[in-house]
């Protein structure tokens, strides 16, 4: 697997994830729950909102951005009836999310986070929302559906909707509280869709850890930053998180110039945000213009070229902020990630390791370095180095798939298989480990369990009988010739 540049798809479980086991609150618990933390919201027509937080007088809301997505008079009424002004309205660029705020002395409940990465399919939930003009909450019981795992790891897809459950709502309850059964808030109910072919209505929500990441990186100042900067790719499979420092020559520092590049730059990652790629493209390469010694242009800019598959000249520009920064890891490991992409495995390896020197713990960077190990046939090494990256995170399914592809190719496949379902242990919708595992059940005779396994994946996600999608997913020569035997089958 190499899940930044090719984002490995998701299937439905062969079996039904069980749900997960907690201790309910009693109904009645649930619904003064539900009743407290949420509240109406009008002004262009109506909709629901959460209190998530409050800072002295202060409280915010979340909700919908379709709900505020007007420049209204908008008024949030509470559980004790009284109505307050909205004083703030912030939309979050790239999801049907909002955040308001109101001031009230008044002392109300604020939600209780959970944790949306722990939830599961026929996991018993309750949503809440005001329907129509009414003043009366609906709390309705249902289960989850499921949880498109493509987007949690991606949240720009479809605005953050990654959760489907049985709940029925109506119009008016968009922006409400969606609470498991201890009463925490793990999803916000949003716009329903139709299914095409059944005509059903089909309610979805937003995890809550979407929102969550994505309010901290609308308050992130782009300029003050930590010095300390943590390994993350710009253009990686979630929210775009451009981080840097306001490090420029001391000479330049305060010119009108170079200030007009930064800002600039600025832009350039506002539209990066909302993964307006090609329209901050322009503006990033002023900045480098105008700032040509500020090294964070020059690695916006190559990130942004490597995003657009350029990939020559997002090298170009990334060994340019190397040059005006030789010790950042996040150039070095971004520089890995586009000479990897662009094939040259060996310079590839010699810039993560670089980058590894100076952050030892990141657990993305020693998975490409794995991948690179893998490419230069350094079995042993890319093993150890996928053991390394799952040590730091031990959710990391993807260096444990990636094992299960090495372990193939060395002709280990019971240590393939391991890895695979030890991989599906971790997320039982992962395709990739499942595909493989059908593969490897096949090869050792277990025919029937192989096709109906593989049938799961190639359904739902038909890139996988394509042989250059299973390359680009580092899936290596014995493993593919063993798919095209299962593939014949079906």
């Amino acid at each position: 697997m190499f899940p930044y540049r090719f984002p490995t798809a998701l299937i439905t479980t062969l079996a039904l994830a069980q749900p997960q086991i907690v201790i309910a609150q009693d109904i009645i618990q649930i619904n003064n729950i539900a009743k407290n933390i949420t509240v109406k919201i009008t002004g262009y027509g109506n909709g629901s909102g959460v209190i998530f937080e409050k800072k002295g007088n202060i409280y915010s809301v979340v909700t919908n951005q379709h709900v505020v997505a007007e420049d209204k008079n908008y008024e949030i009424r509470t559980n004790d009836g009284r109505k307050h002004k909205v004083i703030s309205r912030k939309e979050i660029p790239g999801f049907d999310l909002a955040i308001l705020t109101f001031e009230s002395g008044q002392s109300y409940q604020v939600a209780t986070m959970g944790d949306s990465d722990k939830i599961n399919a026929l996991q018993r939930i309750y949503v809440a929302g005001f329907p129509g003009e009414t003043i009366d909450i609906d709390i309705i019981e249902g289960t989850i559906r499921s949880i498109r795992q493509e987007i949690v790891r991606n949240p720009g897809l479809e605005k953050g909707y990654a959760l489907i459950y049985t709940n029925q709502t109506l119009p008016g309850s968009s922006g409400g509280a969606v609470l498991d059964e201890k009463g925490r808030l793990i999803a916000i109910n949003g716009q329903g869709t139709r299914d095409i072919q059944t005509g059903r209505d089909i309610s979805r929500g937003i995890p809550i850890n979407i929102f969550v990441t994505a309010k901290e990186n609308l308050v992130i100042a782009i300029n003050n930053l930590p010095e300390s900067q943590e390994y993350k790719y710009i253009f990686r499979n979630t929210v775009p998180n451009p981080f840097f420092s306001n490090s420029s020559s001391e000479e330049n520092n305060n010119s009108t110039q170079e200030k007009q590049g930064l800002a600039l730059l600025q832009d350039a990652v506002e539209l990066i945000k909302s993964q307006e790629y090609e329209s901050a493209l322009p503006k990033a390469e002023s900045a480098t213009q105008l700032a040509p010694n500020n090294y964070e242009a020059w690695f916006i800019l190559g990130s942004l070229y490597a995003q657009l598959g350029q990939l020559d000249r997002g090298i170009e520009a990334l060994e340019k902020a190397e040059e005006l920064a030789p010790n950042q890891e996040a150039v070095l490991f971004s520089l890995g990630n586009a000479y990897f992409q662009n094939g040259n495995y060996q310079i590839a390896l010699r810039k993560l390791e670089a980058g590894l020197k100076i952050e030892e713990n990141s657990h993305e960077a020693l998975f490409e370095l794995g991948n690179a190990y893998f490419k230069l046939a350094q079995l042993d090494k890319a093993i150890s180095s996928y053991k390394k990256s799952f040590a730091q995170k031990e959710d990391f399914w993807p260096a444990i798939n990636n094992i299960g592809l090495v372990e193939y190719e060395k002709g280990n496949i019971d240590q393939a298989i391991i890895n695979w379902q030890k991989a599906i242990k971790i997320d039982g919708e992962l395709a990739e480990p499942k595909l493989a595992l059908a593969v490897a059940l096949y090869s050792q005779g277990e025919i029937e369990q192989g096709i109906e396994l593989a049938k799961f994946a190639l359904v739902i996600d038909k890139r996988y009988e394509e042989i250059e999608f299973l390359k680009e997913n580092l899936w290596g020569d014995q493993l593919i010739q063993d798919f095209k035997q299962l593939f014949e089958t079906l």
